[in-house]
């Protein structure tokens, strides 16, 4: 249950916003493993783990380049990168990870960013202009200020194909319900951004196929977590242990406590790392990235409770 790291020095950083940075990542031994659009990798800071997507398109022996916008209420990890590390400085990272990709069948593609979550979306403007792909970008800001990579998408070669949203600006206003509805059927959507932005966006995509509707979001969804048993029985199977999860207690706490902890990232149920494949039993899912079949056989372990007294995870 644990991951191979890799050892990155920090070779650049450079100011997007009052509050972004994007941080260059450079290997600093051999060359950094490849990614497609949309994936994310983990960087280890001094308070755990944290996932950030990746805003470039691979280059061989390139470095990795992150877009972090400095969280003042957060867990910290974003505030440690902004404020401690400097060009030169190592760290450690996990290697990327996808649950955010394009689809290749798709005849015409929207995305939509809110905020920082432009930093995946960007990636995949790169690559469909690559590949000859229809797409459209509709960026949503609070204002100029506040928008990252606003004169690399202004300047790029698919730059009309770019629209943008200002809080601020009457002249610039997007109306996401509109926006979908006006997309041609067969169009995949995809969305990256804050909880209220996604929560839009789910109601303006509500009536288009589930599986046409690609989400990466910053938090889980919140009332799933609420249901589900108090206290259960989780076995692993290839060791055949058993852990009770006590009441108050979480799946991934009770696994810690047992000497299991899992490959964990975001704790959150976004970032995909600790999701298990489970052999029996009726989990609660509280993830927000599983698609409806991946639920049949998988669960994220950071937020996943039962409905059943037993579950068994293919650990």
């Amino acid at each position: 249950m644990t991951q191979k790291l890799l050892e990155v020095t920090l070779s650049r950083v450079w100011q997007q916003t009052e509050e972004i940075r994007t941080f260059e990542l450079s290997p600093t031994e051999g060359a950094l493993p490849s990614f497609e659009a949309g994936a994310h990798i983990d960087i280890y800071t001094d308070v755990g783990p944290r996932p950030y997507s990746l805003c470039h398109l691979h280059v061989v022996d390139g470095p990795y380049v992150v877009g972090i916008k400095r969280e003042p209420d957060g867990r910290g990890a974003s505030r440690w990168l902004h404020d401690t590390c400097r060009v030169g400085h190592r760290l450690q990272i996990g290697p990327p990870r996808n649950n955010f990709r394009l689809a290749p069948q798709a005849a015409h593609h929207c995305l939509m960013a809110g905020g920082i979550g432009i930093t995946p979306v960007l990636a995949m403007a790169k690559a469909l202009w690559q590949r000859g792909s229809s797409f459209e970008l509709v960026c949503f800001f609070r204002g100029r200020s506040h928008a990252p990579f606003l004169e690399e998408m202004r300047t790029a070669p698919w730059n009309q194909r770019v629209r943008f949203h200002f809080d601020d600006s009457p002249a610039h206003q997007v109306h996401l319900d509109d926006l979908c509805a006006a997309q041609p059927v067969g169009t995949h959507f995809y969305a990256c951004g804050p909880a209220g932005f996604m929560a839009a966006v789910r109601q303006a995509t509500r009536l288009r196929p589930p599986e046409q509707v690609h989400q990466e979001s910053f938090s889980a969804l919140p009332a799933a977590e609420k249901s589900g048993r108090t206290t259960f029985t989780v076995e692993l199977a290839r060791s055949g242990k058993t852990v009770l999860v006590e009441h108050g207690e979480s799946l991934l706490q009770a696994l810690r406590r047992a000497g299991h902890p899992p490959i964990t990232s975001c704790e959150m149920g976004v970032c995909g790392s600790c999701v298990t494949r489970y052999l029996s039993g009726t989990p609660v899912h509280a993830d927000a990235f599983l698609s409806a079949d991946e639920r049949l056989r998988e669960l994220a372990i950071c937020c996943a409770g039962s409905l059943s007294e037993r579950l068994v995870l293919d650990l």
